[in-house]
């Protein structure tokens, strides 16, 4: 079974991301987290369904937050 992977500088802005929002207000950082999660999985079930984005990705937009999530399909 193949897993979303997220390239080191992903993972490091994410991380920034979380500490930001836990700052902000106290668990507002796990809600962000949990927002990230969901985005990842509907990109993992349903890969063509983000919007077309540049260089051959595509993304989804958090819930929530005013972020989105930039991927590449498996194909």
């Amino acid at each position: 079974m193949k897993s979303a992977r997220f390239t080191a500088a992903a993972r490091r802005e994410f991380l920034a991301e979380v500490g930001f929002y836990n700052e902000a207000q106290p668990g507002l950082g796990a809600r962000f987290a949990a927002a990230v999660e969901e985005a990842a999985a509907r990109a993992f079930a349903f890969p063509f369904a983000g919007s077309p984005s540049a260089a051959n990705t595509r993304r989804v937009i958090l819930k929530d937050f005013p972020f989105s999530l930039v991927y590449r399909t498996g194909n």
